[in-house]
């Protein structure tokens, strides 16, 4: 019977033949894909809108590949829509309630939470 070591040094080289597999996998099917655009002519615009018009949620991107996910502590909002109750947290991208209101000429102070 082989030793714990000797398995788990077998299970990395399976693991790691299973993922060359399946990037051989991969390159074959989009190697399949470009040729099936190519032979009918589609475009990425059309196959885009396919993708979005039939709901097609990839499991990940490439930006996010690889990274974990949810490891930062949860923030408390900051801001908060008097007409809504939406909240924001004052970091990424600020809300569309708050970029129409600065437009207006309010501040983003009128929405911070006290």
């Amino acid at each position: 019977m082989p030793s714990y070591k000797e398995l788990q040094e077998q299970a990395a080289r399976l693991l790691e033949q299973a993922e060359q597999q399946r990037q051989a996998e991969i390159k074959d099917a989009l190697n399949s894909i470009v040729k099936t655009m190519g032979d009918h002519d589609i475009g990425l615009e059309e196959l885009f809108d396919h993708l979005r018009a039939s709901g097609f949620q990839p499991k990940t991107t490439r930006k996010s590949a690889g990274k974990p996910r949810g490891t930062g502590a949860k923030v408390a909002p900051k801001y908060r829509n008097p007409t809504t109750g939406d909240t924001w947290t004052g970091r990424g991208r600020a809300p569309a309630w708050i970029k129409e209101a600065e437009e207006k000429g309010k501040s983003r102070d009128k929405f911070l939470i006290k």
